[in-house]
């Protein structure tokens, strides 16, 4: 792959991503956030002060394997389509929701190897 990305810094700091002031204008305030690699990858969630606005995550996938792979996880969920170059890397939207309601995804791949994913919830808690 052509200018491949490092997500090493996503994996050691998922929450420095964005920051609050960036993440404002899809869910309001922030209340919260959390660090979290219990599934294996590292990612961070935004908790928005307003119970019913978005959450937001970021998720490093270190081992996704390139766009191939990537292309592979279709038959993980139940809405997958290809979203187009983001930046000029692969991109697939995702989601285990219904209809494209819930949690849906926005992943991307930064390398034959690695890739990133962003998470939307738009459930309340």
């Amino acid at each position: 792959m052509a200018n491949p990305l490092d997500v090493t810094q996503i994996q050691k700091s998922p929450c420095d991503v964005f920051t609050n002031t960036q993440l404002a204008q899809y869910m309001g305030e922030v209340r919260k956030t959390n660090t979290d690699s219990s599934g294996g990858d590292p990612s961070c969630m935004w908790y928005p002060s307003d119970g019913h606005k978005t959450t937001i995550s970021v998720i490093a996938y270190p081992d996704l394997g390139g766009p191939a792979k990537m292309y592979e996880l279709k038959a993980q969920y139940n809405f997958f389509e290809k979203a187009g170059p983001i930046s000029g890397y692969p991109a697939v939207h995702a989601s285990n929701g219904d209809s494209q309601v819930a949690l849906c995804q926005t992943i991307v791949s930064v390398s034959d190897k690695a890739g990133f994913g962003i998470l939307v919830n738009n459930t309340t808690e």
